[in-house]
């Protein structure tokens, strides 16, 4: 909260259709900024995933989808726009996001492509590991800097190897050969 709180005095949701929908992107934007969310989401989607919870990682993303949705497609727009000038306004958020949002974001992603199928998670040692992707690393790495900058007790991962972030596990992590 600490990280939302200071990039709130720098950030501006963008002047959207409705206060709803204004609402919903504030939500978001604190939501993707908060590492102890994003710790308690990393906790639930590795049980759910060590459960081989399928039912639940599909109830899970409906929740995320309902939640964030349409600030994960604003973002995405921003990477997927082709001969299409973005949202400057949007574009200043995104440039202005900082390593919890994007861990929160890796993650939720994560969800998506587990819970449609697109990608099949394997355990090693205890930690999820999503071979062929990144996003896990990615995470990983992001979730690191953010505990290190919003001054949070670095926790054990749960998804995605360390080996970036600090040397560790990468023999284990195919994807960082």
């Amino acid at each position: 909260m600490a990280a939302f709180l200071a990039a709130s005095a720098v950030l501006c949701v963008p002047n959207v259709a409705s206060a709803a929908e204004n609402d919903a992107l504030s939500a978001s934007l604190a939501a993707f900024g908060d590492a102890a969310a994003a710790r308690r989401l990393e906790d639930q989607i590795a049980d759910l995933v060590k459960k081989r919870n399928q039912a639940g990682m599909t109830k899970l993303v409906g929740q995320i989808a309902q939640n964030d949705g349409a600030f994960m497609e604003k973002m995405d727009s921003l990477t997927q726009a082709k001969n299409r000038v973005p949202d400057p306004e949007m574009t200043r958020i995104a440039m202005a996001l900082g390593p919890c949002h994007h861990a929160g974001f890796l993650l939720r992603k994560m969800a998506f492509v587990l819970a449609d199928g697109q990608a099949k998670p394997i355990i090693r040692n205890g930690v999820i590991m999503i071979d062929g992707t990144h996003m896990d690393d990615m995470y990983a790495e992001q979730m690191s800097r953010c505990e290190r900058l919003a001054k949070q007790p670095m926790r054990k991962i749960k998804i995605g190897s360390m080996c970036s972030v600090n040397g560790s596990g990468c023999d284990e992590d195919p994807d960082m050969d």
